[in-house]
């Protein structure tokens, strides 16, 4: 969740995610019990995909492969 006080910055050796959630209609998702699974509260397709990033001095290493089909 965002905080405007969070100052944390990012710093070599920090191994990150960014978990894109998209959807063909739903304005939000939906946490479940588990604390693990999303899902939209209707009956629009969503997808979600992680990507992996290793925090380096100079330029960042993107640890997912993505391939097509």
């Amino acid at each position: 969740m965002y905080n405007k006080h969070d100052k944390r910055v990012l710093k070599e050796g920090l191994v990150i995610t960014i978990e894109p959630f998209l959807s063909t209609d739903a304005h939000y998702a939906v946490g479940q019990p588990d604390g693990w699974i999303l899902s939209v509260p209707d009956n629009s397709f969503a997808a979600q995909h992680e990507h992996t990033i290793i925090i380096t001095k100079h330029n960042p290493i993107i640890v997912t492969e993505y391939r097509a089909g």
